[in-house]
């Protein structure tokens, strides 16, 4: 996996509150979706509370992707070191979540996927 999970920082702040990854290598991050899950034992559960699809946007290898919970635009800021960038996303909600018990992140690689609304995959019932 080229997008690593690499923190996340102060759990149970709304404003500071945030998960951090890494691009190991350059990628676009819109191939990759960061949800929070359940967490059995040693791994995942399969029950997804919050997830976030990023945007179609090349990333170089050493820039930071955080995503914050609180709202928030999208934006950029180049790092100290002046060759990589901090691309903020924000999930949107009026609560923290990295705070809750048997709760872990999980990055997904999904370069290919396929969708339909609702409304299309609704079969008409027969009587």
């Amino acid at each position: 996996m080229n997008l690593k999970l690499r923190s996340i920082t102060e759990p149970g702040n709304l404003h500071l509150e945030r998960l951090t990854l890494k691009a190991e290598v350059a990628l676009n991050i819109g191939d990759f979706v960061v949800a929070q899950t359940g967490w059995a034992g040693e791994q995942p559960s399969i029950q997804i509370f919050h997830a976030i699809w990023f945007p179609y946007e090349e990333v170089k290898a050493g820039d930071l992707i955080i995503i914050y919970t609180r709202q928030g635009n999208p934006s950029k800021k180049l790092l100290k070191t002046g060759n990589n960038t901090a691309h903020f996303f924000y999930w949107d909600l009026n609560k923290t979540i990295w705070d809750a018990n048997f709760r872990g992140a999980v990055v997904m690689n999904a370069p290919e996927w396929n969708a339909q609304p609702t409304n299309e995959l609704v079969r008409p019932t027969i009587a």
